[in-house]
């Protein structure tokens, strides 16, 4: 059953980073913990990250392009409240103060947050390669974040499980203990 999802899951995590960032709620994260828990050598964990974080950018950079050429569009022809115009304006010029943490903390933090950053940082014009430079050390944070969260949980969840076993056979070993002590109070003191 494990190599069925493990199979699966390498399908999964290599096709969502594709729409994630674009602002499709797949749960990615949680694909990430558990192929960092299923993952067997450092290696397949590397390459696992290297692919997932270029996808990652690759999304990145496609969020950023269509915000850059369609956002300032969809957003006049679809919101007529002048408020809401002016909180998205100002909420921009917010983000171009401070795009590098805005970039990490929203990979980090924010996970929901990202898309809509993406998609303001390009309808605010922000410099190409400074983004992609700034993206790409953020999903490689986030990506080995998560994987090797889920590699060092995984043989943490073991020893836990072996702990959890070796408490339940002592706990056993002792009430069977403590069973031949009552019975040998009764058998020889209640007499």
């Amino acid at each position: 059953m494990i190599e069925i999802i493990n199979e699966y899951l390498d399908l999964l995590v290599y096709i969502f980073p594709l729409f994630t960032q674009i602002g499709i709620p797949l749960g990615l994260t949680l694909l990430l913990i558990l192929k960092g828990s299923l993952s067997s050598s450092y290696v397949e964990i590397i390459i696992t990250i290297l692919i997932i974080s270029i996808m990652l950018i690759i999304s990145d950079c496609i969020a950023y392009l269509l915000g850059r050429k369609y956002f300032e569009k969809i957003i006049k022809k679809g919101v007529s409240n002048k408020k809401i115009l002016e909180g998205i304006s100002s909420i921009s010029k917010k983000l171009e103060e401070n795009p590098f943490f805005t970039i990490i903390g929203t990979r980090i933090f924010l996970l929901a947050f990202a898309p809509l950053s993406n998609y303001l940082l390009g309808y605010k014009q922000f410099n190409f390669l400074r983004f992609l430079i700034y993206v790409s050390f953020a999903e490689i944070i986030y990506t080995s974040l998560f994987i090797l969260g889920g590699f060092f949980v995984a043989s943490l969840l073991q020893y836990i499980f072996e702990l959890i076993s070796d408490l339940i056979s002592f706990i056993f070993l002792s009430l069977l203990f403590l069973y031949f002590l009552r019975e040998l109070y009764f058998q020889y003191y209640k007499k």
